[in-house]
C-alpha cells in the first residue's frame, strides 16, 4: 500500500511530506536537501532533473526549463502571459498541437519537443522515485497543491502530469488552504464547536503566502479539527523572482558602464546573475548591506559591486505598492474588516523581505506577524495530512476543511420543447462564495440523449487567462415507454475539492407505485393531494469532454515517459560501472605497490601493471562513452587476473586474524586467572584477620 504524500509543487523548489503513525515528515532528496528545484533539463544520454538539473543550468541553459508551474496548462494564445513566462524560461517556448505551451529542446543529440504537461510529469516521475528512495516505501497516492489562481484547465494538467508519472492525485487543493490545515492541526487552544455551543466564535486567521512568483492571501475561520475558508485574493505576478530579477537588471546596468560588458545578451552569464542575485537578496533580508561578486561571469571578466537595503527597497517600490492588493480582495470575499482578524501568520520565502513585512503590518495596523507554522514546509505538511485521510493503512484524526468557490459556475443544456420559449435552458449551480466541495441534485425532463455545458456564468468576472468554457457532458441511454413524451431525468452535479465541476451521476426516475394521490381533506388548501414520489429507475451514461488528456493520449504518453525514466537509469548504471571500474584500476595498482606485494611475483606484477595501464587509456579514450556492459566486461577480466592474489592476501590476512585472536584469548585467559588467585588470596587474609581480632570458633 502506498505511503501518504504531499507535494507542495512550488514554481522554483518543491517540497515533499510524507505521512506515517509517528506524525508527518519532510522527505530529503538525494543530496539531502529538504526542498529540490523544480526544473527539468535535457542533455545528450539523459534528462537532469531536480538537483542535477540546477547543477547543470548554468551550462546548459538552452536546454533547461524551469518555472513549471507557471507554463503549466498555459494557452498559447495568452500572449500577454506568454511573454512574461519567456522572461524567466531560457529555453524555446512553442504552441503545441493542443494550442497549449511547450518547448523545443535538444535531447538526444537531436531536437525534441515536450508540453508543459510532460515537463511537470517529469518532475513527478522524479519527486515519487526520490520519496520511495528515502521512505523505502511504494508510492501512488499523492495530494499535490497549487496556486488559488489555477483555473480547471491547469489542475486538469497536474491530474494528468501525475497519471503519467504512475501517480494517483487523491485531490488537487489550493496551496493556502494545505498550509491553514497544517495551522489547524498544531493549535490545540482553537475554539471548540458542538451542538451544546453553537455560539461559539471562530478564530479569524489571515495567511499570507508569498513564495517565488505568486503571492496569495486567504482568510480562514478556525475551529478544533474544521476549516472554512472565507475569502482569497491573489496576484499573481508578486514574487520573488520579481525581486531577484529587479536585482539582476541592476548590476547588468551597472555592468555595461563599469566592466564595458553587456550580460543580458549572455544568457548563460545571465543567469548567474540572478542566482547570484537570488542569495543577496536573502542576505538583504537580514543585513542592511552586502558586497555581490561573480567570478568570471562573461569574457573572464570578475565583477563586483554592492547593494543596500534602502536601494534595494526604491528598486521594487513600484512591486511594495501592490502589497495590499491580495489582502484587501481577500476581506472583501470574506466580507470582514481587518478589526476581525485575530492573527495573521506569514508563510513563503518572499515574506522575510523587511519592506514587505513592514508593508504588512501597516496593513493590518500594527498586528503582530506571526510564523508559528513551518514558512517553508507547512504547504507540503498540510497536503500530506490530506492524503493519510484517504489513506488505509494510515490513521489520523477526522478533520473537515472547506475551500471556497472563486467563480460562480452555470449548467447549461439543450432546450427540450422548441415550440416552449419560456423552458428552462440553464441553472447557475454554485454561485461564486459558495463553499466546496458541494454536491446538488437536479432533475429536468428529456425525451432522450442530450448534453450538459458547464460555463462561468460571468465571464467578465474571470481572468483572460482563464478558459471561459470549463465542460461538456454527454447523457444518454434514455428510452421511453410507448405512452411516454418525456422522463424525469435527475443529475447530480459536484463541485469537488480539486477545482473540478462535474456531473457526478444521472438516473431516469419513475414514479414509485407505493405511493398514490390523497383526496382532499383540508379546508384551506382546495388542492392538497399528495405530489407523486419518484424513484431512481436507471441509471444512464455520462461521458466527460474536459480538459483532460484522452485515455488513449494519456497511456501513449505515459509509455513515452516510462521509455525516457528506463533512458534515464542506463545512463545512471553505466557511469556507476564506469566509476566503479576507474576506482577498481587506481586501487589495484596502489595494493601491487602496498598490500599485495608479499604476495605476487614479479611476472603477475608486471602483466597486471602493463594490463592496468592499457586499460587506463582506453578508459579516458575510446571507453570514455562505453556501454554498461563493456565496463562490466573489462572490470570482469581484470577481476579475474587479480583475484588470485587477492586471496592470498585475504588468506594471510585471515591466519594472522586468527593468531591475533589466539593471542588475545590466551591474555584474557591469563587475565582471569590470575583475578581468580587474587579473589583467593583475599579471602584468606580475610579469614586470618578475623582470627586475630578474637573471633571463636563454636565448633570447639
Amino acid at each position: 500500500m502506498s505511503i501518504p504524500v504531499g507535494i507542495d509543487f512550488g514554481n522554483l523548489n518543491s517540497i515533499y511530506a510524507v505521512t506515517r503513525n509517528k506524525g508527518i515528515d519532510i522527505v530529503v532528496n538525494e543530496v539531502s536537501n529538504r526542498s529540490t528545484p523544480t526544473i527539468v533539463g535535457f542533455g545528450e544520454k539523459n534528462r537532469f532533473i531536480g538537483e542535477a538539473g540546477k547543477t547543470k543550468q548554468a551550462s546548459n541553459v538552452k536546454n533547461t526549463v524551469g518555472s513549471l508551474k507557471r507554463i503549466l496548462g498555459l494557452s498559447f494564445e495568452e500572449q500577454s502571459e506568454l511573454a512574461i513566462e519567456q522572461n524567466y524560461v531560457d529555453a524555446q517556448l512553442i504552441k503545441t498541437q493542443e494550442d497549449n505551451v511547450g518547448v523545443r529542446v535538444n535531447y538526444l543529440n537531436q531536437p525534441q519537443e515536450f508540453s508543459s504537461t510532460q515537463l511537470a510529469a517529469m518532475f513527478f516521475s522524479k519527486s515519487k522515485r526520490t520519496i520511495e528512495d528515502e521512505t523505502k516505501a511504494p508510492v501512488t497516492d499523492a495530494v499535490i497543491t497549487v496556486p488559488a489562481w489555477y483555473g480547471e484547465k491547469q489542475r486538469y494538467a497536474v491530474h494528468d502530469a501525475a497519471k503519467m508519472a504512475d501517480l494517483n492525485p487523491v485531490n488537487i487543493i489550493n496551496e493556502t488552504t494545505a498550509a491553514a490545515i497544517t495551522y489547524g492541526l498544531f493549535k490545540p487552544d482553537l475554539p471548540v464547536k458542538s451542538k451544546d455551543t453553537p455560539e461559539v466564535k471562530p478564530r479569524i486567521v489571515g495567511i499570507i503566502d508569498i513564495g517565488h512568483s505568486t503571492y496569495t492571501c486567504s482568510i480562514i475561520a478556525f475551529y478544533q479539527n474544521e476549516l472554512k475558508v472565507l475569502g482569497t485574493g491573489y496576484d499573481k505576478h508578486f514574487g520573488g523572482r520579481n525581486i531577484d530579477y529587479a536585482i539582476a537588471n541592476h548590476f547588468v546596468e551597472e555592468f555595461k558602464s563599469k566592466y564595458k560588458i553587456d550580460i543580458s545578451t549572455n544568457p548563460k552569464a545571465f543567469n548567474r546573475i540572478v542566482a547570484s542575485s537570488e542569495k543577496l537578496k536573502k542576505v538583504l533580508s537580514v543585513n542592511t548591506s552586502s558586497s555581490f561578486s561573480v567570478e568570471s561571469v562573461m569574457d573572464d571578466i570578475d565583477v563586483k559591486s554592492e547593494l543596500a537595503r534602502e536601494d534595494l527597497e526604491e528598486m521594487i517600490s513600484p512591486l511594495l505598492s501592490k502589497v495590499s492588493g491580495p489582502v484587501e480582495l481577500a476581506l472583501n470575499q470574506a466580507k470582514i474588516s481587518v478589526d476581525k482578524i485575530d492573527s495573521i501568520e506569514l508563510i513563503g520565502g518572499t515574506t522575510r523581505v523587511p519592506a514587505i513585512k513592514q508593508q504588512l503590518s501597516q496593513l493590518f495596523k500594527g498586528r503582530p506577524l506571526a510564523s508559528t507554522i513551518n514558512q517553508d514546509e507547512a504547504i507540503a505538511k498540510g497536503a500530506a495530512f490530506v492524503c493519510a485521510t484517504h489513506s488505509p493503512i494510515v490513521r489520523v484524526r477526522p478533520y473537515k476543511f472547506q475551500d471556497i468557490n472563486p467563480y460562480s459556475v452555470t449548467y447549461e443544456w439543450e432546450r427540450q420543447d422548441i415550440s416552449e420559449p419560456n423552458e428552462i435552458t440553464s441553472l447557475e449551480v454554485f454561485p461564486k462564495d459558495c463553499p466546496i466541495p458541494s454536491t446538488k441534485i437536479f432533475t429536468l425532463p428529456r425525451s432522450g440523449d442530450f448534453s450538459v455545458h458547464i460555463n462561468y456564468t460571468n465571464p467578465l468576472e474571470v481572468s483572460k487567462s482563464t478558459n471561459q468554457k470549463l465542460s461538456r457532458w454527454h447523457i444518454h441511454g434514455i428510452s421511453l415507454e410507448e405512452d411516454q413524451e418525456s422522463v424525469p431525468v435527475e443529475l447530480r452535479l459536484r463541485s469537488e475539492i480539486s477545482g473540478f465541476y462535474i456531473i457526478r451521476d444521472a438516473y431516469t426516475l419513475k414514479q414509485d407505485p407505493s405511493i398514490t394521490e390523497k383526496p382532499n381533506t383540508g379546508e384551506k388548501n382546495h388542492n392538497n393531494s399528495q405530489k407523486p414520489k419518484y424513484v431512481r429507475d436507471k441509471r444512464l451514461n455520462v461521458k466527460s469532454h474536459t480538459f483532460a488528456i484522452s485515455h488513449k493520449a494519456l497511456k501513449e504518453l505515459k509509455k513515452i515517459e516510462e521509455d525516457m525514466i528506463k533512458q534515464d537509469i542506463l545512463v545512471e548504471e553505466t557511469e556507476e560501472r564506469k566509476n566503479s571500474f576507474e576506482e577498481y584500476i587506481y586501487n589495484l595498482r596502489a595494493k601491487l605497490e602496498g598490500d599485495y606485494v608479499p604476495f605476487v611475483s614479479e611476472d603477475e606484477k608486471e602483466k597486471l601493471q602493463s594490463l592496468l595501464l592499457q586499460e587506463e587509456d582506453w578508459l579516458y579514450e575510446d571507453g570514455e562513452d562505453a556501454s554498461k556492459e563493456e565496463y562490466m566486461t573489462r572490470h570482469d577480466a581484470l577481476s579475474e587476473l587479480a583475484d588470485p592474489i587477492r586471496r592470498r592476501y585475504l588468506e594471510s590476512e585471515k591466519q594472522k586474524q586468527l593468531a591475533k585472536d589466539a593471542s588475545n584469548l590466551s591474555k584474557q585467559q591469563q587475565t582471569n586467572d590470575k583475578k581468580v588467585v587474587q579473589n583467593n588470596e583475599g579471602r584468606d587474609e580475610k579469614s586470618q584477620k578475623i582470627d586475630k581480632e578474637g573471633d571463636v570458633d563454636m565448633a570447639d
